[in-house]
């Protein structure tokens, strides 16, 4: 036997092999062993009476080679790495036990971490009693820190898997601050496989924690087959104080069976499933008098890419006698509700045959499995509700009739008595009938009329017009909402108000919203112990905003109590989701939350230049991971923030303003008016199909606990007229991939937190050729879509016929997520394109788009693999299926990421429909025409289109007030943002903009004159800007642009420029450009060799400022201009006009 003590990890400089025989014999069939390559095999043994050591040098010997050499007669048993630790009591410690496990054989500094092939820790009949922090605390040791990181494709390089096995049986756990707690914090691929084997447990009276177990990613998993998995049994867990019991992270395989759960009080829920999808069993339970927001949940935030189906059971459970932590509200958010079995996420599972009766919570399930369209049904039949009445079981039920993201629960039949060998009942499912007198909600499955009447109507529920059916709102109607809830309408709406009686969209009143009662609260007074090394173990999170324009806003700093100062947050995954937690953690109004980057962090919170000179110990080194739900910092996870020096590099500091609320506090936001569609794949159906006039919509744009525009529309365009949206948490309007034109007209789209109005055409290509545009960078989707396929939803499986649209919009949590596409007409292939791609740069993280052919994610399978640095060539490209696949597997790993990050791409059967179309037709034409936009956060007009031919656009007499984020010196893009390609008609005229952060900006691109652009820009007035250019034109040099009568006043833009003219044919006359502040009053550059020019006529520019370039008046960057009959006289200025010759 050969055990390896000692060697140099730089095999780039000595190298060694241990071969099994003589060394005279050795052949290319000799079985041998690699340092490190194999060293989790050490100590290895040999088969006959001879090993041979090869030993090879390139560099300097480091000395660094020792073996212990043993032999013996007769077999030998192969060593097996265990400790054992029988009949202990671990009484009085910081930890009871402490357990680290290498994931590399080496460190940064070349220390050796012997990993073995198989390991077994074995703890028995041991008693873990009054420990500080923690029972059992078990950890990945991994060589990478912030300070020492590779690159990910170094990280993702797979050593041999090591199997690490974990048996705790017959012990005792008392008076503890924590559990059993594994974790991979930090650790993005693991080379271990972890078994764990729990049993006999008995966990009573500890303060804090429970079972957290985490499993880490492995990069082996589909070639070498290896599983985690674990087994916890016979367990008894009561009154534990701020418990949980979690297993999450990677797949594995679990049966948690025959335990007892019994009056403890969670920390937020009891038990849960989360992280990757799991094949479990959780059977034969009791889970009795417990406190929590729910008892079970199973949210699966990943599919596994390397299994197809995923089995999940929850089965001979009993739920009873639980309840909710506090006042909870009886119809409202889901984070604001209690159940007892909870499936969200987009695993499938089976709930059968289980006792549930909790009458103390809000709800005994919640189903709210994750779906891009209607027809997802999650099977929970067979179980006992606590009832027999199917009134009673529905109201118990939170699903689809609730919020209509859901699943629709299947619950028919149920039981009939509370046993478990009851018989199921025979009665037909109820179906949602809609009572006018009674609170609305649920289906709409005939089409009905909501008259007048002085009463308001209260919707406590989602309600949702089903395809074929109308809703028809008489004028004078008003509506009030519970909070989250709107209307989804996938058959018709027509809400016909008039000007003197208007229907009205508004929140209820929170003192009219009812509650369900909890017998006890889940705070006991006691302080709460946060074990983290650099946080106050009492207070956790402290943090303050320093640097903004009030206490409300400001560069985020966080106080680390090891070094006892306050470090600057520099964090690239930093997002809104975390963003509000901080608010909350600081007190603050956390509805409105801003976050940006600035690099000038010294400037504005010191006054001076200092960050030439930042340290890594001035930063906190950390990410924080938050869904939003949690009420501080403390409750979300954290990671070792791996990107800091590039961040740091960058000065990406993050500027973050908790914002007021916009909303009066007597009310919360409702959801929102959406319009979609029961299939994937628009029919480019010709006439608009719902109506809405003379509405006043007030306090919506948040549905479901996401941000979302006030009216959504996708594929379907309504008729909107005299319709005014005022104060939403969100935009105004949404129209997503429409196909028909819309017409926005006459409306008052005010104080709303986000555009006025936004639009994304998704039009693509009809022929098989790499995409003839520019694929979109940010991505402007919403973050939950009905009707367009979302990556990580239940479904897998989607069936095409022609066309559909697949997206992934980041969020708040690492994601690995499947589509599955089959042509519905066997043997056609499939073609995959894509329209918007922005992948985030994570280090430990791999973010990438994979397709395959066939529904195996197998690497030999493999048609293509885009990352953040895929060249725009690659991402142009029109990926096709081989000849005998009608499959297209789609895989997405993403990390946390913030902002505009995602793809949009279509998916399309080969060849391309003759049905399918991507332009409306040359008459047909979308308007934005004679709104008051004021007051809008984020701007008035943002319009995106992709695809090689795309409608008209019209943007004519809006008001434009008051709009734009104002954030430090940051630049803001416009208030009307416009980017287009393959348009031929664009007029925005006659539109007044004051007071705003930007005022016009125009980016153009085409591939031939034949869809080139003619844009007409008139008659707009544009004055007091300050954080963007008044008027930016930006395009390919077919484009023609005619700027004519616009009036540009009064603006201070300080580096930026009043007018830019960049790239594209212009005539720009007869504009008025006066008492402006900038470094150009108008700048503006050709390209040289394009024979094409710009046209400057009759135009008044005067009393204006400029600051750059010479203190020019006019910077012009190229010889291709003309200008005639100007009138210029701007005595601040030393020069009129400066010129630039670019031609070398």
């Amino acid at each position: 036997m050969v055990d390896l003590v000692d060697y140099n990890p730089d095999t780039s400089e000595e190298q060694v092999w241990v071969y099994d025989g003589r060394a005279s014999s050795i052949n290319d069939y000799t079985k041998k062993w690699v340092v490190d390559d194999d060293i989790i095999d050490f100590p290895v043994v040999s088969q006959m009476f001879f090993m041979t050591v090869r030993w090879s040098l390139t560099g300097v010997a480091s000395g660094r080679l020792a073996f212990v050499v043993r032999s013996k007669q007769g077999n030998w048993n192969y060593p097996l790495g265990s400790i054992s630790l029988f009949n202990n009591i671990l009484d009085g410690n910081r930890y009871g036990m402490v357990s680290n496990v290498f994931n590399q054989p080496s460190d940064e500094y070349l220390s050796i971490f012997h990993r073995y092939n198989w390991e077994k820790v074995d703890v028995r009949n041991c008693t873990f009693s009054n420990n500080k922090f923690g029972s059992i605390a078990v950890y990945s040791m991994t060589k990478y820190n912030s300070l020492y990181f590779p690159a990910s494709s170094v990280l993702e390089t797979s050593l041999k898997i090591a199997e690490v096995s974990y048996r705790i049986h017959s012990c005792i756990f008392t008076n503890n601050g924590g559990g059993i707690v594994a974790s991979h914090v930090g650790l993005g691929f693991s080379n271990n496989v972890w078994i764990w084997e729990v049993s006999d447990l008995t966990f009573t009276k500890n303060q804090a924690g429970g079972l957290f177990i985490e499993f880490p990613r492995v990069n082996l998993m589909f070639t070498d087959l290896f599983n985690h998995s674990i087994n916890i049994n016979g367990s008894l867990f009561s009154h534990n104080d701020d418990f949980e019991f979690v297993i999450g992270g990677f797949y594995c395989n679990a049966s948690i069976s025959s335990n007892k759960f019994h009056h403890n009080k969670c920390k937020r829920g009891c038990i849960e499933f989360s992280g990757t999808e799991k094949d479990f069993e959780f059977r034969d339970n009791q889970v009795s008098d417990n406190m929590g927001r729910y008892m079970l949940e199973v949210n699966m935030n990943s599919h596994t890419p390397y299994t197809q189906w995923v089995e999940a059971t929850v089965v001979y459970n009993s739920f009873e006698n639980n309840e909710g932590p506090r006042m909870l509200f009886d119809r409202n958010l889901v984070s604001e509700i209690s159940y007892a079995v909870g499936v969200r996420g987009l695993q499938n599972i089976t709930i059968n045959r289980n006792l549930v009766n909790n009458p103390y919570m809000s709800y005994e399930l919640l189903g709210g499995q994750a779906a891009s369209k209607f027809e997802n049904y999650l099977d929970v039949t067979e179980n006992w509700w606590g009832s027999i009445d199917q009134v009673v079981i529905q109201k118990r039920l939170f699903d689809f009739d609730d919020w209509n993201n859901f699943a629709v629960a299947e619950y028919i039949p149920f039981l009939m008595n509370p046993t478990f060998e009851a018989k199921p009942s025979t009665e037909n499912k109820l179906r949602n009938v809609i009572d006018l007198s009674k609170p609305l909600g649920g289906r709409i499955s005939e089409s009905i009329k909501i008259p007048f009447r002085s009463q308001p109507y209260v919707v406590e529920r989602d309600l949702t017009v089903m395809e074929g059916y109308s809703m028809v709102i008489d004028e004078g109607v008003t509506m009030q909402f519970y909070p989250g809830v709107g209307i989804l309408v996938l058959g018709s709406l027509f809400a016909y108000g008039s000007s003197n009686n208007k229907i009205t969209f508004q929140p209820v009143d929170k003192s009219k919203i009812k509650k369900t009662p909890s017998k006890r609260s889940l705070e006991d007074g006691k302080p709460r112990l946060y074990i983290h090394p650099d946080l106050h173990p009492y207070v956790g999170y402290e943090m303050r905003l320093r640097g903004g324009e009030s206490e409300n806003g400001g560069f985020l700093e966080i106080y680390n109590n090891t070094e006892q100062r306050w470090t600057i947050v520099c964090d690239d995954a930093f997002n809104e989701k975390t963003a509000e937690v901080a608010c909350k953690t600081m007190k603050k109004e956390h509805s409105n939350v801003v976050v940006q980057r600035s690099r000038f962090y010294d400037i504005f919170v010191l006054g001076y230049q200092l960050m030439a000179e930042q340290v890594i110990e001035w930063f906190w080194r950390e990410t924080m991971i938050c869904d939003g739900s949690e009420s501080n910092l403390n409750d979300c996870k954290h990671r070792l923030n791996y990107d800091l020096q590039r961040c740091m590099l960058q000065g990406n500091y993050v500027y973050m303003r908790c914002g007021d609320r916009n909303l009066a506090e007597n009310f919360d936001y409702w959801g929102n008016i959406r319009f979609s569609s029961t299939s994937f794949e628009s029919d480019y159906s010709n006439g608009i199909d719902s109506k809405f006039y003379h509405a006043n919509i007030y306090g919506a744009g948040v549905l479901h606990e996401e941000k979302v525009a006030a009216v959504q529309s996708i594929y379907k365009a309504p008729d909107s007229k005299h319709v005014s949206i005022q104060n939403s948490a969100w935009n105004g309007y949404d129209f997503i991939a429409p196909d028909d034109q819309f017409s926005i007209l006459d409306g008052a789209i005010t104080n709303n937190n986000g555009y006025a109005v936004g639009t994304i055409i998704l039009n693509g290509q009809s022929s098989e050729d790499d995409s003839q545009f520019v694929t979109l960078q940010n991505s402007e989707m919403p973050q939950n879509l009905h009707g367009i396929v979302r990556m990580c939803t239940v479904e897998k499986f989607i069936l095409i016929q022609k066309r559909t649209l697949v997206y992934y919009r980041y969020s708040f949590d690492n994601v690995d997520c499947i589509k599955i596409f089959r042509s519905k007409e066997p043997h056609k292939q499939i073609g995959f394109r894509f329209l918007q791609f922005n992948l985030f740069n994570d280090s430990i993280y791999t973010n990438a788009v994979e397709l395959y052919d066939g529904e195996f994610f197998a690497p030999d399978h493999m048609i293509s693999k885009l990352t953040y640095n895929s060249t725009i060539q690659q991402q142009k490209k029109f990926f096709t299926t081989s000849a005998r696949f009608d499959t297209l597997g789609v895989r997405i790993t993403a990390s946390t990421a913030y902002g505009g990050y995602g793809f949009v791409a279509e998916v399309v059967t080969l060849p391309i429909s003759s049905r399918f179309k991507p332009d409306f037709g040359l008459n047909q034409q979308q308007t934005i025409s004679r709104n008051n936009m004021a007051d809008n956060l984020r701007g008035g007009i943002l319009y995106r289109n992709v695809g090689e031919n795309n409608p008209r656009i019209v943007i004519e007499k809006n008001h434009v007030v008051n709009c734009g984020l104002k954030v430090l010196n940051n630049t803001f893009p416009g208030v009307i943002d416009i980017f287009l390609q393959n348009t031929r008609l664009l007029t925005v005229s006659n539109n007044f903009i004051s007071n705003c952060a930007g005022g016009i900006t125009i980016n153009t691109t085409t591939k031939s004159s034949e869809s080139s652009i003619y844009a007409n820009v008139t008659n707009n007035l544009i004055m007091r800007s300050t954080h963007g250019e008044p008027m930016h034109l930006e395009g390919h040099h077919f484009q023609k642009f005619q700027v004519t009568h616009n009036y540009v006043s009064n603006n201070d833009v300080q580096f930026r420029n009043i007018i830019s003219a960049f790239g594209l044919q212009l005539n720009f006359t007869s504009n008025v450009l006066v008492k402006n502040v900038a470094q150009c009053i108008l700048n503006a550059s050709l390209q040289e060799k394009i024979d094409i020019s710009q046209r400057y006529s009759y135009n008044s520019i005067y009393n204006n400022h400029a600051f750059a370039y010479n203190r020019s008046t006019i910077c012009l960057k190229s010889a291709k201009f003309q200008f005639t009959h100007n009138f210029l006289l701007n005595p601040y200025n030393v020069f009129e006009m400066v010129t630039f010759n670019r031609t070398k």
